[in-house]
């Protein structure tokens, strides 16, 4: 499980502020929503608190795509290959005088270490760390500076920023079904939490749940890798035979085989292949290929295998995403209604 979802920052900041809007409430013993007894301030710090949480939630599908797209500034500052092994050459360097003695202090081995990505132009994309270990011995680190956080931090906010700003949105409008723009709301705000929810479970526990359905030492992006490289290959060894051949038709009725029934087809077709005089002529690259399209078929069977878990895994984005844009849009409307009347 990806227990680290729980050792946020952002749970922690999430229900102390909604802590905080509890107790007032309990305290002032008002009513909650816009009928008799209501706080007006409380209202509107609940309105505008929520509106911020759910803005916040917003940034980390900009940071995403932002990412994804090639906008985001890391994938700018990029340096020459060779700056960066002159960059390790050197870095190993300091970290073998480290090892003989030579330099004894955390301080001068972060200088000198700082002073060659500055002279290499390797600073924009490393970033020095120097620490000791267990045995008090110097650590020299240089990794990418993850200037703007990683992504999974931005995950953490977006999901706990998103869930506990349903919670104010509650506080703020007592769950009311009364007027057009309260069923709304709070019908969209229940619909996003839930499948809010759902997602933060499935994203706990669906790294072990792919793991333990790879069932080998091939993860899922190798497993997609070996299908392509395979198909490759038996393509390669494909054009040793001319096109109108009769061996490519047995080939290819072995390559399209349903993924349970591949080792069986496989047999059939190298069988009845073997069985001419062009078959017997080319057995050795026939049984090689014949054992490629095996090979990949058993890729290809888990790779399917796995691509249904992550479809499972991501379904809750097919509510999720168009629920909490109308949402957005929602809560923007009933802003400027607000301030218009």
């Amino acid at each position: 499980m990806n227990a680290t979802l729980f050792k946020s920052i952002h749970f922690f900041v999430s229900v102390t502020i909604c802590v905080i809007f509890a107790a007032w409430w309990k305290l002032g013993e008002f009513e909650l929503g816009s009928r008799a007894g209501s706080e007006v301030s409380f209202n509107l710090w609940t309105g505008w608190i929520a509106f911020a949480f759910m803005a916040l939630a917003c940034l980390y599908v900009w940071r995403k795509y932002m990412h994804k797209l090639g906008y985001s500034r890391e994938l700018k500052n990029r340096v020459d290959v060779a700056a960066l092994e002159r960059t390790d050459s050197r870095l190993n360097e300091i970290r073998r005088k480290v090892t003989k003695g030579f330099l004894t202090t955390e301080g001068e081995v972060k200088e000198l270490a700082i002073r060659v990505i500055k002279e290499e132009g390797t600073s924009s994309v490393l970033k020095i760390t120097v620490s000791r270990d267990d045995r008090d011995n110097i650590v020299l680190r240089a990794s990418p500076p993850d200037r703007y956080g990683r992504m999974s931090r931005w995950l953490h906010a977006h999901l706990y920023y998103g869930l506990f700003s349903g919670v104010l949105v509650w506080m703020h409008g007592a769950g009311s079904l009364e007027s057009p723009i309260g069923l709304i709301m709070n019908v969209l705000t229940l619909v996003v939490i839930l499948t809010g929810v759902i997602g933060i479970f499935l994203f706990s526990v669906g790294p072990t749940w792919i793991t333990r359905a790879e069932k080998t030492d091939v993860n899922f992006e190798d497993v997609f890798v070996l299908v392509s490289s395979l198909g490759e290959k038996i393509d390669e060894l494909k054009e040793k035979f001319d096109d109108d051949s009769p061996l490519v038709e047995h080939v290819d009725r072995a390559r399209e085989a349903p993924p349970g029934r591949v080792s069986t087809i496989i047999q059939r077709e190298l069988d009845q292949v073997l069985a001419t005089d062009d078959g017997k002529s080319n057995e050795a690259i026939l049984k090689d290929m014949m054992t490629l399209i095996g090979q990949r078929g058993r890729m290809l069977q888990t790779l399917k295998r796995l691509m249904r878990i992550k479809l499972l895994i991501n379904c809750w984005r097919v509510v999720h995403v168009p629920a909490s844009i109308v949402l957005m849009a929602v809560v923007i409307g009933h802003i400027f209604s607000v301030w218009i009347y």
